[in-house]
């Protein structure tokens, strides 16, 4: 379809995962790294279930204060709560 056939796709705070039980090579496939960032690497991955492309944020766990995950937590819980065309949607 073209960008103006395409659907809009609904993602509501009920869909957002917030914990998970597999690991995320059971989920996904990473294709290639698109970036890194103060808190680890960023990115591109298929959805084995869905085939949908995604970005995911790897954070490099083992250097992390405290602090750091009090920011993180802050980023996921404004990020997940966001709607709007030019912001990446969080899914998981």
């Amino acid at each position: 379809k073209s960008e103006e056939e395409q659907d809009d796709v609904v993602i509501t705070k009920g869909v957002f995962v917030l914990s998970k039980k597999t690991k995320f090579t059971d989920d996904y496939k990473l294709i290639s790294i698109l970036g890194e960032g103060a808190f680890g690497t960023v990115g591109k991955c298929e959805n084995l279930n869905s085939e949908a492309i995604r970005a995911v944020k790897m954070l490099a766990k083992d250097n992390l204060t405290k602090d750091d995950l009090l920011d993180i937590a802050r980023e996921t819980e404004i990020v997940k709560n966001l709607d709007h065309p030019n912001i990446l949607k969080m899914y998981e």
